[in-house]
């Protein structure tokens, strides 16, 4: 009876190459690819996108931790780790404070240009009805937008967290996805970075991680871009002072759980 062989082929230096590449690529569109699954296929099924998301992460992440040894991301000295819990914290809190900001800023300009709008309209029918009364009407914010935004604005409600839906997030949803998207952003993505040679490559890509981290909150709108920006820069300086993940997964756990919070206690 013959035996049965089993043939473990090893990745040559090329075919490695092509497997980090495939995989920088997925880990820079997850939400993405994450979204168009769920409008083509998984949302007829009842299933959210965060469940797709999620889903999505965790096959890129321990893709990853196959490819690049875990020692590399979650690595650092013993006095590193030490200090990642509250690097950690204070990064979360920091962060934060910047997108509360960030978002309470974007609030008064949308309301103080939805006032301008109203006046100007006020005027305008003024002008042209002066001897009939004139009865005050907020104009709409979706009137402020042109067809493609609010196009944007409908795919945004349909697929993105809403806390009114009864679907939102939980707890658990929330944690995961900070864990996920620190080990592939700040963990395999940096390790990466530092492959390449020179270090004008390597500022370039790293500030092209942060970037694409921002961007991937496209979905929940521009404002979202701009307060996730702080958050990508101060858990990559963090996790570059201490040599390992871990203070950019307690920061941004930190940082969720409160935006979790806050939501919930707003409802």
């Amino acid at each position: 009876m013959e035996e049965l062989l089993i043939v473990i082929h090893t990745l040559t230096h090329e075919m490695r190459a092509y497997e980090l590449a495939i995989l920088v690529v997925l880990s820079l569109c997850s939400f993405s690819l994450a979204a168009e699954m769920h409008g083509r296929w998984l949302a007829v099924r009842g299933i959210k996108i965060q469940a797709v998301y999620c889903g999505v992460l965790s096959f890129v992440c321990l893709w990853a931790l196959l490819v690049i040894h875990p020692r590399q991301i979650l690595g650092g000295s013993g006095l590193a780790l030490a200090l990642s819990v509250p690097a950690g914290l204070v990064l979360g809190a920091v962060a934060g404070r910047i997108d509360r900001a960030v978002i309470r800023h974007s609030n008064r300009q949308h309301l103080r240009q939805t006032y301008k709008a109203t006046l100007s309209r006020q005027a305008d029918l003024r002008a042209r009805r002066p001897t009939q009364p004139l009865r005050p009407r907020v104009t709409p914010a979706v009137a402020l937008v042109d067809g493609r935004r609010t196009l944007g604005l409908q795919r945004i409600q349909q697929n993105a967290w809403q806390p009114q839906s009864g679907h939102e997030f939980g707890l658990w949803g929330v944690i995961t996805v900070a864990v996920l998207e620190e080990l592939i952003y700040r963990g395999f993505l940096v390790a990466v970075c530092f492959l390449l040679p020179g270090p004008l490559l390597i500022g370039l890509a790293l500030a092209g991680t942060v970037a694409v981290f921002a961007l991937s909150h496209i979905w929940f709108g521009w404002v979202h871009v701009v307060a996730k920006l702080p958050l990508g820069i101060v858990a990559l300086l963090a996790v570059l002072t201490l040599g390992t993940v871990l203070p950019a997964v307690i920061g941004h756990v930190f940082f969720n759980v409160k935006v979790w919070h806050d939501v919930r206690t707003m409802r």
